[in-house]
């Protein structure tokens, strides 16, 4: 059974679903975590922000009332939980991968919440094999005579794509380890 009763929220919605889970926040301290954390990426504008919070209150994915200093205060419903674990427990696909990475890494950073060992490994397993995918894709390609033939800055952005998606398999490669060894450290990467 999926929680979709209205239309998916998006990164930024569930970004705001995210931050909500742990505890009612005010639209100003929702706006201040983008502002001053690496969370900035999603939105720190009061003019995506509010309209957000509007439409996720809309949906029934959140709630306005009074946190506990009596201050006003967005909280996450039932329903909002739901949609949040839904998203954060299906399965990558390559699309994903391609349109942004970043999607990956926000469900990623929520997972701790989870405390589902199985779960958070096999994501970093499916994300290490999308980027593999790429990587093998991307390479194909700077073989093919289309490639040889494209103008220097065409080819120097496929170089690109491919050296993103090398870090990228990586990265979860690393990180499945990490995880897997607990403590996880903020840098997986191994030691020289």
């Amino acid at each position: 059974m999926t929680p979709r009763t209205h239309k998916p929220p998006g990164l930024l919605g569930y970004a705001l679903l995210g931050l909500l889970r742990n505890r009612p926040q005010s639209g100003y301290s929702l706006r201040m975590h983008f502002s001053t954390t690496p969370m900035g990426r999603y939105s720190s504008s009061p003019g995506s922000i509010y309209p957000a919070l509007k439409l996720l209150a809309k949906s029934g994915w959140i709630t306005r009332g009074r946190a506990n200093d009596g201050r006003p205060a967005f909280s996450l419903t039932r329903a909002g939980l739901a949609q949040l674990r839904h998203w954060i427990r299906r399965d990558l696909d390559q699309g994903e991968f391609e349109r942004a990475q970043e999607t990956f890494l926000l469900r990623f950073a929520f997972l701790d919440d989870e405390d589902d060992l199985e779960l958070t490994c096999r994501l970093l397993t499916g994300f290490a094999g999308l980027a593999d995918a790429r990587v093998l894709e991307l390479q194909a390609y700077a073989r093919s005579r289309e490639f040889r033939s494209l103008p220097v800055h065409a080819r120097l952005a496929v170089g690109y794509g491919l050296q993103g998606a090398r870090l990228a398999r990586s990265w979860a490669q690393r990180s499945l380890r990490a995880v897997r060894a607990r403590p996880v450290s903020l840098d997986p990467a191994p030691s020289r």
